[in-house]
């Protein structure tokens, strides 16, 4: 899209970036900025948890946009290994920053659970199909509500060793400090799956830091 559009000129303080048109309008959002880049992240209190209401964007070695576009990132966020997300080759079991900026953390499965606690997958996550508009089979985009105002989204699946991208709009990693949440939402229904792992190099999912 092109970044001349309105929706880069709709205020919010000084800056409007094109994630934050999925956000729901209904719910009370904070910021957070890193300092590494400038960047200016909303936030969102879940009884108590604050999270970032996008997916982490910051452009480290390594990391790539889904379909390797770069348009991508402005809505989707990064896509990083769980190397890249920890800086290490150690699962934490606590928090743990890793690539999230300063002040912030990796969530870990307690912070995640809750969420799935509270809220469904509809709930959750938001659809959005305007660069793949065939991707919405049966309306299952449609039927995806953000009640949370988490505005999650499904940024398609990226292995390194078999070089192939899949499902943008149809599924996604949530990588935290220990653990990769697999989930996928298709006319057939919804998924997830949990993996406690190594961290690996190969595997790419998005990050949603939570602050400290």
């Amino acid at each position: 899209k092109n970044k001349t559009t309105t929706l880069y000129k709709k205020p919010s303080g000084t800056v409007f970036k094109y994630s934050w048109f999925l956000l729901n309008p209904n719910k009370t959002y904070g910021t957070f900025k890193d300092e590494r880049d400038g960047q200016i992240y909303k936030t969102i209190d879940i009884d108590g948890v604050v999270w970032f209401a996008e997916n982490l964007n910051y452009a480290s070695a390594g990391s790539l946009c889904p379909g390797n576009e770069e348009k991508y990132c402005d809505v989707y966020g990064r896509m990083y290994t769980m190397k890249q997300a920890l800086e290490e080759d150690t699962i934490h079991l606590e928090k743990k920053q890793g690539i999230c900026p300063k002040g912030t953390h990796l969530p870990f499965s307690p912070e995640y659970r809750l969420l799935w606690e509270k809220y469904s997958f509809e709930e959750l996550f938001v659809g959005y199909a305007p660069f793949f508009e065939d991707d919405d089979h049966d309306g299952a985009l449609s039927r995806l509500t953000n009640e949370s105002g988490m505005s999650m989204l499904e940024n398609g699946a990226y292995n390194r060793d078999y070089d192939s991208w899949d499902g943008i709009n149809r599924q996604t990693r949530n990588i935290g400090s220990d653990f990769t949440h697999y989930h996928y939402y298709r006319w057939s229904g919804s998924g997830i799956q949990e993996f406690y792992m190594y961290p690996d190099d190969d595997n790419f999912g998005a990050i949603r830091c939570v602050v400290d």
